[in-house]
């Protein structure tokens, strides 16, 4: 489960990359050169990255459709020896953010399934048609977000040998605010070069 999450990371960063590349081409090529190709191209983006958050929404919604949820035990014997192995080389500290894998893995599951969409939801939201939705896109895909962690949770409650618990929501929250955190932080460290 771990290689899946790192698996959609990558992806991710991999689409985002080529989709910004592909508009600064474009640009380079000429197709941008009035307004009204780059509204074309900003409508282009909107569209790809509106699809990759769909997508992603039904991903969620498959994996909390599953009767049997991922055992948490399976992620806790995974990375115990991973844990033990820096705590003998003396570097176990290295891993200290990482604990809530060890001691939550649910909830660590939930923050990380989130926090991807988050970035998503950022993304589609910054390439909106809609200024408002452009202005206040961090604020705008917590709330959504987390609207869908609420529905998500709300479905569980109905899966075979799933539940709802305000724990996960909470994860899911943490996950999509933490995506918009580093978004934040990213920025302001880019602006400032």
């Amino acid at each position: 489960m771990i290689i899946i999450m790192l698996i959609i990371i990558i992806a991710l960063s991999s689409i985002h990359f080529i989709i910004q590349n592909y508009i600064r081409l474009s640009h380079y090529e000429g197709n941008a050169k009035n307004e009204s190709s780059a509204g074309r191209n900003m409508k282009d983006r909107f569209r790809v990255y509106l699809s990759l958050t769909l997508l992603y929404a039904a991903f969620i919604f498959y994996i909390s459709s599953g009767s049997n949820p991922i055992d948490s035990r399976a992620v806790v014997h995974f990375l115990e020896p991973i844990f033990n192995s820096f705590e003998r080389n003396g570097i176990g500290f290295l891993l200290y953010p990482f604990y809530i894998f060890i001691a939550y893995p649910n909830q660590a599951l939930h923050l990380v399934y989130y926090a991807g969409f988050g970035f998503l939801l950022y993304f589609t939201l910054k390439n909106s048609p809609y200024q408002v939705l452009r202005d206040h896109a961090c604020i705008f895909a917590v709330f959504i977000g987390t609207l869908y962690g609420v529905s998500d949770e709300f479905h569980q409650s109905f899966v075979p040998g799933r539940h709802a618990t305000l724990p996960d929501l909470l994860a899911d929250s943490i996950g999509l605010a933490l995506a918009q955190t580093i978004i934040f932080i990213k920025d302001k460290l880019y602006f400032k070069k």
